[in-house]
């Protein structure tokens, strides 16, 4: 689990992360008072009673509880294996969608993948700076997931490579995410986007590797694996093809 916030930082920073993970023993819990933070929490295997306020329910697996902070609630179950997202900030999405205390959801097949991208980032070399910009990306995308009930398969794709861009994707294992096998998705995205799925992919990454190289003290050569670059000399090729400059040329540029 990463749990660490720097309370002098709010509200400079937009978006505060504070945990992501997952806990496959999970305890009940009781909080007459509510969290001190924005909470969306999830059943990964196993089910317990859970309540909010006077609403009580049953929540199994793939099904989670989103709540805003200082909501009462209190859950019970025995072997109950959760994962959550916990922050501070966002409140502005969160009227937009209409959302008032808490609401109830069906786990997105994207959700486990974005999550543990997401704990990765927070767990290794990353400032502050960077887990805002990431779990402000994290939860827009989910907030977008969950109340769009109709999407294409551009935006699927999209979620896809959002998450897992710092994978070696094949585009076998992208089409496979949205149900098409790879020569439907080509001629699907000839046909309705002004882009390639690779060439896509390929942007994504060069956007993260920018945050990474301004926001990050992690070498060049660490920032291309974590953007899905196995070779450094490829990494900074692409890079320098992208952006007319090379990493160190652009972070020279752009440091902070």
């Amino acid at each position: 689990m990463f749990s660490e916030i720097h309370t002098e930082l709010y509200p400079l920073l937009p978006f505060l992360v504070f945990s992501v993970g997952e806990n496959a023993t999970q305890p009940g819990t009781v909080r007459p008072f509510g969290f001190n933070f924005h909470e969306f929490i999830w059943v990964k295997n196993g089910e317990c009673d859970f309540s909010v306020y006077d609403d009580t329910f049953r929540l199994r697996e793939g099904e989670g509880v989103f709540m805003r902070k200082k909501t009462p609630h209190r859950y019970s179950g025995e072997n109950l294996h959760t994962s959550w997202f916990t922050f501070l900030g966002g409140d502005g999405v969160l009227d937009m969608f209409g959302v008032d205390k808490y609401f109830r959801f069906n786990v997105p097949d994207s959700l486990p993948d974005a999550s543990d991208s997401l704990f990765k980032l927070c767990m290794g070399n990353s400032t502050a700076v960077t887990r805002s910009a990431a779990g402000y990306s994290f939860f827009v995308d989910l907030m977008n997931t969950l109340f769009t009930n109709d999407e294409s398969a551009e935006v699927k794709v999209r979620n896809f490579l959002e998450s897992n861009y710092y994978l070696p994707l094949s585009l076998d294992e992208i089409a496979e995410s949205v149900g098409m096998d790879k020569f439907a998705l080509c001629r699907y995205y000839k046909k309705n986007c002004s882009t390639s799925v690779m060439e896509q992919l390929r942007k994504i990454r060069i956007a993260k590797a920018k945050k990474f190289l301004r926001y990050t003290l992690d070498s060049i050569e660490d920032i291309g694996a974590m953007c899905g670059y196995e070779s450094p000399s490829y990494f900074t090729k692409i890079f320098k093809e992208s952006t007319g400059r090379t990493p160190s040329e652009y972070r020279s540029e752009h440091s902070m």
